[in-house]
């Protein structure tokens, strides 16, 4: 795992009776996560892009929908490419393949309404991080949980998640750190509010985006909210905890 200034740990929800949660989401030790495949960067695991046929049917008026929501993407992901290489970065071939193609990340069930989006695409130095650059890819739709990108000019790679820091703070985002909103900066106390509710959840964004997508797709098939049968690698993944569970 790279070394960043955060502690790691992963923020996501209940498993079912292997791995449960009490809440919307739940912290896991990273260290007690089941182990993934070595990805390549395609996302070629997620299939080709291409919309998912709507219930009802498609339409002329979906179909323009869709066509504006691909042109806003793709011209998002060309503004940060642009942006990152003025700071001498390097986005991830896997971010931006998967940022400019929404017909490619609604493939991804979506948990508790969360939503994959470049919001103001900005990149911005990341809080308490030493060459750090940082920005927003996935969102909680309350905003209980909030996903970054993390890059560095080394090469470094990672996922950030920010949970709500709330009372403590007014809010769980860390471009308010760098970039203070109409109400004006945060405190000093705020500040490191924000940073104590800052974990690493993954070691590449391609990672992140995998165990995502796994963990949410075992989710639908175990409330309901998909009716396949769960597959080798998801009972293989299961299985990680219960078989933890019986060691000493």
């Amino acid at each position: 795992m790279p070394s960043i200034p955060f502690a790691w740990a992963w923020w996501a929800f209940d498993l079912g009776e292997p791995r449960p949660c009490d809440s919307t989401y739940c912290q896991y030790p990273y260290e007690t996560l089941p182990p993934i495949p070595t990805l390549d960067g395609t996302l070629s695991w997620l299939g080709q892009p291409g919309w998912l046929e709507p219930p009802g049917g498609d339409s002329p008026e979906r179909r323009a929908s869709r066509e504006r929501l691909g042109a806003e993407a793709r011209d998002k992901v060309r503004d940060l490419a642009t942006q990152a290489e003025r700071l001498g970065l390097t986005l991830p071939n896997a971010f931006t393949r998967l940022m400019a193609a929404p017909d490619l990340y609604t493939r991804i069930p979506d948990y508790a309404g969360c939503y994959f989006h470049l919001d103001e695409a900005q990149l911005d130095p990341c809080p308490d991080s030493e060459g750090g650059f940082v920005v927003r890819f996935l969102n909680d739709q309350q905003d209980c949980i909030l996903w970054y990108l993390y890059v560095t000019r080394q090469g470094t790679e990672a996922v950030l998640a920010v949970g709500d820091p709330y009372p403590d703070a007014p809010s769980p985002y860390l471009e308010r750190l760098v970039r203070p909103d109409d109400d004006g900066p945060l405190t000093a106390e705020q500040r490191r509010s924000v940073l104590a509710h800052t974990y690493a959840c993954a070691p590449s964004f391609e990672a992140f985006v995998y165990r995502w997508w796994l963990e949410a797709t075992i989710y639908m098939k175990l409330n309901g909210f998909d009716s396949e049968m769960l597959t080798e690698e998801e009972r293989r993944y299961l299985a990680h905890y219960r078989q933890g569970r019986l060691t000493p």
